[in-house]
């Protein structure tokens, strides 16, 4: 195929190089994209829920897609036999726990998990860092949430010691349910206070912003655009007027 002075003949091997470079690199954009666009939509899902009036929990069946992310409101006391620490939660570049525990809710005989907080990890695993738990019956407020396995835990073993309190990699409600006996409501409540108990509450939905995937979208199909631009170079040459390819 001529080009005026420049004729383009496209070379096999490089040609089949170019064309999986391409796919991968632009599958790998468009991925980014999907990804950015999730985590977009749960940040909007969350700041509506949000805007909505606290939700009185009373233990009786819901939609949780529908109140997923609301401000929720429960009151009970906390069965503290059977705390758990989430293990390997960074705050500000700090390792430390999150600490779960089951609230049985006014009036029912059903049990909600409480996720009250961060704590700094102390000088072992085998020694958990002391938490202050109310007495007696307490009001908790908070975004209500579905547990999700921790995405860095794949292939992990989730309890990492024996006994009470129990070391968790992630919030497991049906093996936490038959481990205590207790009958645990399928969400997990993200408290929401201030109250000055060493716990810090600072919860990210997601783990990193939207813009983020969206930079490495525009990565991936820059090197596309790169690999296409050298194959077009690669074979594109310049024809000398005695007919010879440059």
């Amino acid at each position: 195929m001529q080009f005026g002075v420049f004729e383009f003949k496209p070379m096999v091997w490089p040609t089949v190089a170019a064309v999986l470079l391409l796919a991968v690199f632009t599958a790998l954009g468009f991925w980014q994209i999907r990804r950015g666009d999730y985590k977009s939509a749960i940040v909007a899902s969350a700041q509506q829920q949000q805007l909505l009036p606290a939700m009185e929990l009373s233990g009786a069946p819901m939609d949780l897609k529908s109140v997923r992310y609301r401000t929720v409101r429960v009151t009970g006391s906390y069965e503290t036999r059977y705390t758990m620490y989430l293990d390997n939660k960074i705050h500000q570049g700090r390792v430390g726990y999150q600490v779960v525990i089951p609230l049985r809710i006014a009036g029912t005989s059903a049990y909600v998990l409480v996720n009250r907080g961060w704590v700094a990890m102390g000088p072992s695993r085998a020694e958990l860092p002391k938490i202050a738990i109310p007495a007696g019956v307490s009001t908790v407020q908070g975004m209500l949430q579905l547990p999700s396995k921790d995405v860095s835990s794949f292939g992990a073993s989730n309890r990492s010691n024996a006994g009470w309190p129990a070391l968790y990699r992630w919030t497991d409600v049906l093996a936490l349910a038959a481990e205590s006996g207790l009958p645990l409501k399928p969400y997990i409540i993200l408290e929401q206070s201030t109250q000055t108990d060493g716990l810090v509450r600072d919860w990210q939905l997601i783990s990193d912003s939207p813009d983020k995937n969206y930079a490495y979208a525009m990565q991936w199909f820059t090197f596309a655009g790169i690999v296409l631009l050298l194959w077009v170079k690669l074979n594109l040459k310049r024809i000398h007027k005695s007919g010879q390819e440059e």
